[in-house]
């Protein structure tokens, strides 16, 4: 909905349901146009009468509890989801669920919905950058480490198959995560290291946002200032890349993969034994 739309749109929904407000299908349309406005305070008390006319539907319940956790309204956010999902088994909504869990600070029932390395970094994730149950999120994020590094011993060059491919992509991303829990709690020694490495992995902006972070804590401007840089210009590269692709309609070249010995790129061995939390 473009801008010279959206308020002819609007109305047009708005009369649409003063004229017949037993109509949900109505109801809903006019909040998904609101929200797509981001206009989400309105969004809101739009999915909230849409409810009054049928408390246990499920499109409605997951919606609003979505855009609540947007607004990092999670406590507000959870009975909705949690109705959502009870009569939405999709994929989306149970992660849905297990994130709003997570969120809201209730980290077991999160983590038994979704179980896995790649589960159990996002909830440290979630936890290191809300600042919250610090010493939980390292635990979850050393464990999906260790996972994860045991799974990319088993890659086999001469037998490649694309998960083994996605192992780079993810080893990359639980350091960042391990280095970011080690951030939050001023660990900055074992951040910079898992960071670093992390860094030489993947190079992906996020990281090097994280690792400029480390870099201003320990006071070294100039490596916190390339940090910066190098974060901007991926990101640019990135974004560039991506408006390529979509302009000529053509898709990227072959990805050249190696094998990589992540024991040689691994921070472990610049960590004292004691730094790696267990379950």
């Amino acid at each position: 909905m473009t801008s010279g739309q959206s308020e002819p749109a609007l109305d047009a929904l708005r009369k649409a349901v003063e004229s017949d407000p037993k109509q949900l299908v109505t109801r809903k349309a006019y909040a998904f146009a609101l929200a797509s406005l981001r206009r989400w305070d309105a969004a809101i008390d739009a999915w909230r009468e849409a409810l009054k006319m049928d408390p246990d539907d499920a499109e409605a319940n997951s919606r609003l509890g979505a855009l609540l956790m947007q607004q990092k309204r999670y406590g507000e956010a959870l009975p909705y989801v949690e109705t959502g999902a009870k009569n939405d088994k999709s994929p989306a909504a149970q992660y849905r669920l297990g994130s709003a869990y997570l969120q809201a600070g209730q980290i077991e029932k999160g983590a038994a919905i979704l179980p896995g390395p790649g589960a159990w970094n996002n909830v440290g994730y979630e936890l290191a950058d809300a600042h919250v149950n610090l010493p939980k999120a390292l635990e979850y994020a050393q464990h999906a480490v260790d996972a994860q590094e045991m799974e990319s011993h088993d890659v086999e060059l001469s037998n490649l198959l694309p998960e083994d491919l996605a192992c780079t992509l993810k080893i990359g991303m639980f350091w960042d995560t391990l280095g970011w829990v080690h951030f939050r709690l001023g660990h900055l020694d074992q951040a910079e290291s898992y960071l670093r490495a992390a860094w030489l992995l993947q190079q992906a902006p996020v990281v090097a946002d994280h690792l400029g972070q480390v870099y201003e804590q320990q006071k070294r401007t100039e490596k916190a200032r390339q940090s910066s840089f190098s974060s901007s210009a991926q990101a640019r590269r990135s974004r560039m890349w991506s408006s390529s692709v979509a302009q000529r309609n053509f898709s990227p070249p072959a990805m050249r993969y190696r094998r990589l010995n992540f024991r040689s790129v691994s921070p472990r061995a610049a960590l004292p034994a004691s730094c790696g939390a267990r379950f």
